[in-house]
């Protein structure tokens, strides 16, 4: 009841007959899913979505194991909000090799980590970056980066391995255009394809994000090499997404 209420607030405020999208977030999960709550309002929602109050249903940071008990319990999830970066690769652990059979896309956040997968950062001494992590969400980046390296070094030889590549390209790509790229290509590689959430502030990198859309950006098999040859010297990911945020 209280489902159907909110969802009748929501389509009268947007003027609608049907949400196009409504994705389930819930924060007291539990790492083995043995808490199986949220599993009630996850019938809710596809209560709503078979009457035709919603269209489609998708997850937002849902780890593995409480993902697939949504879909064990009948939910038909279209795609998942989760982080996914050059610097944040755990979605690669479990999460994409599970939605590529089911055919679950993934809607990818954090694809620059605030502005570190640019050329902004390169050439910078660590401790004049680690003075730009000036917000929440940057400096949650920047635990993402200390996670795969603490060696700044290495993190440079990152930044110019993907300014080198940009350079490359006709035209020429920025480093975060190059970072947007090899996460498209991953998730289609990896897993059953998806999108970037991409923050517009102005429209300085429209052209760059018209043509990801268009599929105009791509690398080639060498590029991929060279970025992973330096990925592989930093840790490897660990653990589900949203792990250390949930504090398991």
């Amino acid at each position: 009841v209280n489902a159907e209420r909110v969802n009748a607030k929501s389509l009268k405020s947007l003027g609608l007959q049907a949400a196009d999208l409504v994705q389930f977030h819930w924060w007291s999960l539990t790492p083995d899913g043995s808490d199986r709550t949220f599993l009630q309002a996850g019938r809710e929602l596809s209560s709503l979505k078979g009457n035709g109050k919603i269209k489609h249903l998708a997850g937002c940071n849902m780890d593995t194991t409480n993902l697939d008990l949504l879909v064990q319990d009948g939910m038909t999830i279209e795609a998942n909000q989760v982080q996914y970066s050059l610097l944040d690769r755990r979605p690669e652990v479990k999460l994409l090799p599970y939605s590529r059979p089911r055919k679950i896309k993934l809607l990818v956040f954090g694809v620059v980590a605030g502005g570190l997968l640019s050329e902004s950062f390169l050439g910078l001494s660590q401790t004049e970056a680690r003075a730009r992590a000036d917000s929440v969400s940057r400096r949650m980046y920047w635990t993402s980066l200390q996670r795969w390296s603490q060696d700044w070094g290495l993190f440079q030889e990152l930044l110019q391995v993907l300014r080198e590549i940009g350079q490359e390209k006709t035209p020429p790509l920025p480093v975060a255009a190059v970072a947007c790229a090899w996460t498209l290509q991953r998730l289609d590689t990896l897993g059953s394809g998806g999108a970037l959430i991409l923050g517009v502030r102005d429209d300085r990198h429209l052209q760059e994000h018209a043509a990801l859309l268009q599929g105009e950006m791509s690398l080639n098999s060498e590029d991929m090499a060279a970025i992973q040859a330096v990925l592989d010297r930093g840790s490897p990911p660990q653990g589900d997404i949203w792990y250390q945020e949930r504090g398991w």
